[in-house]
């Protein structure tokens, strides 16, 4: 392919607008706790109703609270709230390591996934001297793409490649990654055909970083606003 040809490819991709229907969806976050908030065993049962006390305006009952883990062994011990119903969220205290992982992703849902991120953080640094250092966020989608085909999609991103190989060719995806030195962190974006879904494409971006963010809220936001552009100038329109 000559470069006017693959200018005009890339033209033709920026000017198409393609509409992304979701079928599942996901989102997960997670961060390391250093040094081990090893304050928390020392809560013993008084863990659960501190727990209680501060996310029951998300509707948490004790029912939402449970724990997990080898007997013997401290590391593997951890604490987990749910939020919602099915599918809703889940948070999971560890020693080392926070995490949340959600599946219900409407834009209401998300801002309120970031205030129990934001709460929960906070919470963690009060009761104990770790502080929150490398994090990992991630979102996953499986859907379809309205008006082709998710062959012709992919094909649209990357030509005519064809790679000859143990079978018939049935297409490929796309990976984009990205540095920023600046805020220690990196970025990638992965389009591909969906395993789980007939025709269907897959959407994956992941951010990871050094030094963890103060504000929760403003950290999702940039992340969505990231995400939903860089889909936009590939010509797929995601959102609610």
């Amino acid at each position: 392919m000559g470069c006017g040809e693959w200018a005009r490819l890339q033209k033709a991709v920026l000017m198409a607008r393609w509409q992304f229907e979701t079928r599942n969806e996901q989102v997960g976050y997670s961060a390391r706790l250093d040094p081990p908030a090893l304050e928390l065993l020392s809560l013993g049962p008084g863990l659960y109703g501190e727990l209680l006390e501060n996310f029951r305006e998300f509707g948490v009952s004790l029912a939402d609270i449970r724990t997990a883990g080898e007997p013997n062994s401290v590391v593997s011990q951890s604490v987990s709230i749910l939020f919602g119903k099915d599918p809703g969220a889940l948070l999971q205290l560890r020693l080392e390591q926070i995490e949340f992982i959600a599946s219900s992703l409407s834009t209401e849902e998300m801002n309120l996934y970031s205030s129990i991120l934001q709460k929960a953080t906070y919470w963690l640094l009060e009761r104990s001297q770790t502080s929150l250092r490398a994090y990992d966020l991630s979102y996953h989608a499986h859907g379809e793409v309205v008006g082709t085909t998710a062959r012709d999609f992919l094909q649209s991103l990357t030509g005519e490649l064809v790679l000859e190989g143990p079978g018939e060719p049935v297409g490929h995806g796309v990976i984009f990654r990205w540095r920023d030195p600046a805020r220690e962190r990196s970025t990638s974006l992965t389009l591909d055909h969906s395993l789980s879904l007939a025709d269907g494409i897959y959407i994956g971006y992941s951010v990871k970083g050094v030094r963890h963010p103060s504000d929760m809220q403003v950290f999702a936001n940039e992340h969505r606003k990231t995400l939903y552009d860089l889909l936009d100038r590939l010509g797929l329109l995601l959102g609610d």
